[in-house]
């Protein structure tokens, strides 16, 4: 973009701005603590990098806009918010003023005119016009550390190299890159070349002491939210109609995921962004090698994944509208490169591929993510080796050391493609729970060790019948479908738990991050938490008309060694009660089911007043 295309694109912008606002232009590097409030609107001139240990604060109804792409033969400028090493955002938004990252045209957000109607109905092709927004931290990254965990200093993807500020990895698990909560990213993503790309949310050696709650990417041109090592803790994350994988983990994560809602489908993104979902969750582990330490092990309770739909003739087993991409790489989970992750209480939803795909090769490490399965997850003996782990209390604090260091169970698997019959009513066949002796790299198998009982058993995943949905309700596009085969994007979607999502055997831990929840998938049978702050309510592509419980008001009375929280409870509710230290980490506490009273829960061993309590609906 020249100068006078910027200057109309600004002029533009400032049609659009809420009545009196300023427009703010940033660019280059920020080198001290900034204050962005939300009578203003702030434009991303390029990458703008926050470094010099600074922290960026951005009030709650704030917009943020990025610029178009400008490419120079192999690098950008595209707009894009960059947190380097060692400094923070404070992005804390609210459901009623969440924080808007979009293009420069949008005006459907809180307080904007909502008049450009190519931002009042859901376009495909709002996509890749700006870039994104990426954390870097200082925590362990598994990349050419195949001799053990090491201090790595590693250049983010898909932009240029552009200092100290382009960098992440190290060697504080503990380390604070802030806190972003209520943030919605909208219509980004750039590619510089393939494997090269700005997504979403890009999380890059964050640490854990990071906070990330209530986040959505919707239409990004590559990934929806990509973590690249660390141990950062994520919680109601929402991607819709990315480019690429919904969610994409690689580089020794180590950290814990709980309410992850994604939607595929396929947007007009187009060059280096494949422009259509690709799989659900890529899990990765260590990279050059595959080996890598730390090993890539973490968790994840209640996901909710929904695929390009079914494969198969429309109108087969009743359902309307079956059809799917014709591409097997649209898999639930897909994992490659020494994986470990430890996935329950979930639903997967119509893939039109694999429930489970997994790489049988051994790759430049010589082991394979089959490996993980097969290995106890109480191994912690010496630093080396693909089968025995070290520093269980400080590098792999997210799993569960009673079982295996990979696993999946108790999660449901709907109207899945391959090895299942047309509409997923079929289990997995004993050759399916078999391992395969591939070793070709391009050699996909949903085979798994069958020795290892929590992987697709019976009894602890649920491969439901067509009848069974365990959504709510959701519908697609009619016609002909688009791109490859006969897509059909989802039109609308209440992903409340119904059916056999409503109860699991198993719920969270209640570890001070975990959630103990006992449904599967991110959503209960009456909390909707994507409506009102998302792109995706804005748009109508989660209806309006279900309302949410509210949290209630409480009481507290404290004495030196306990507090009593009084909780006005509506019958068949429920409630997670989490205190705080510090308003910024936020412990559950209890989970109170509602039966129409004033319940009281006593907690013990209160030493100050410094604590505060607070009910929300999970």
């Amino acid at each position: 973009m020249n100068k006078l295309q910027k200057a109309v694109a600004l002029l533009a912008l400032a049609g659009l701005a809420q009545a009196d606002a300023a427009i703010i232009t940033n660019s280059g590097i920020i080198g001290r603590s900034q204050i962005w409030t939300r009578d203003n609107e702030y434009v991303l001139d390029g990458i703008v990098r926050v470094g010099s240990n600074s922290t960026l604060t951005i009030e709650a109804g704030t917009v943020i806009r990025g610029t178009p792409q400008v490419v120079i033969g192999t690098s950008t400028n595209i707009g894009t918010l960059l947190i380097g090493r060692g400094s923070k955002i404070k992005a804390l938004g609210t459901e009623a003023l969440p924080i808007v990252f979009t293009d420069l045209q949008d005006d459907n957000y809180s307080g904007g005119a909502k008049t450009n109607p190519q931002y009042q109905t859901y376009k495909r092709d709002n996509v890749g016009k700006w870039g994104g927004v990426a954390l870097c931290g200082r925590a362990y990254v598994a990349k050419g550390t195949g001799s053990g965990p090491a201090p790595t200093s590693i250049q983010l993807e898909g932009i240029s190299a552009f200092g100290a500020e382009g960098f992440y990895g190290g060697v504080d698990d503990d380390d604070d890159s802030g806190i972003m909560k209520y943030v919605s990213i909208r219509y980004n993503g750039f590619g510089l070349a393939p494997n090269n790309e700005l997504n979403g949310l890009g999380l890059a050696g964050v640490g854990r002491e990071t906070v990330i709650d209530h986040v959505e990417s919707i239409n990004s041109k590559d990934d929806g939210v990509e973590i690249w090592g660390g141990t950062v803790n994520a919680k109601y994350l929402a991607v819709w109609n990315c480019g690429d994988d919904s969610f994409d983990i690689d580089e020794g994560y180590r950290g814990k995921l709980q309410f992850l809602f994604g939607v595929q489908g396929q947007n007009a993104g187009g060059g280096v962004g494949a422009g259509t979902s690709d799989r659900g969750v890529e899990l990765d582990g260590g990279n050059s090698p595959d080996n890598s330490q730390p090993f890539g092990l973490y968790r994840m309770y209640n996901v909710t994944l929904v695929g390009k739909g079914l494969n198969g003739a429309d109108g087969v087993g009743g359902i309307t509208n079956n059809f799917y991409s014709q591409r097997d790489n649209n898999s639930a989970i897909y994992m490659r490169d020494n994986a470990g992750p430890q996935i329950y209480n979930s639903v997967f939803a119509d893939f039109g591929g694999w429930a489970v795909h997994m790489e049988n090769e051994g790759g430049d490490g010589k082991t394979n993510v089959q490996s993980r399965f097969l290995t106890s997850a109480a191994l912690v003996n010496t630093p080396s080796g693909a089968t025995n782990l070290t520093y269980a209390a400080t590098l792999y604090r997210a799993q569960d050391t009673n079982g295996y260091q990979g696993e999946i169970a108790y999660n449901i698997f709907w109207q899945i493609g391959s090895h299942l019959d047309g509409r997923g009513m079929a289990a997995l066949s004993t050759a399916d729970l078999t391992a395969s002796a591939a070793s070709d790299a391009s050699t996909i198998s949903q085979s798994v060790p069958s020795t290892n009982v929590f992987l697709l058993a019976s009894g602890q995943n649920n491969i439901t019948n067509a009848l069974s949905i365990p959504i709510a309700s959701y519908s697609r596009e009619t016609g002909a479908g688009l791109g490859l085969g006969q897509m059909l994007n989802v039109t609308s979607i209440l992903p409340l738990a119904v059916n056999d999502a409503t109860s699991s055997a198993i719920s969270a831990p209640q570890d001070g991050f975990f959630t103990p929840v006992n449904y599967r998938g991110a959503f209960s049978s009456t909390n909707n938490w994507i409506a009102n702050w998302t792109t995706i309510y804005a748009l109508g592509l989660t209806p309006s008309s279900h309302v949410n419980p509210s949290a209630p008001a409480i009481s507290v009375a404290l004495t030196p060694t306990q507090a009593e929280i009084s909780i006005p409870t509506a019958n068949g509710v429920q409630y997670s009660l989490e205190s705080s230290y510090d308003v910024k980490h936020w412990s559950p506490v209890a989970l109170i089911n509602g039966d129409g009273t004033t319940q009281i829960f006593v907690d013990s061993g209160i030493l100050t007043n410094s604590v505060q309590y607070r009910v929300v609906i999970p």
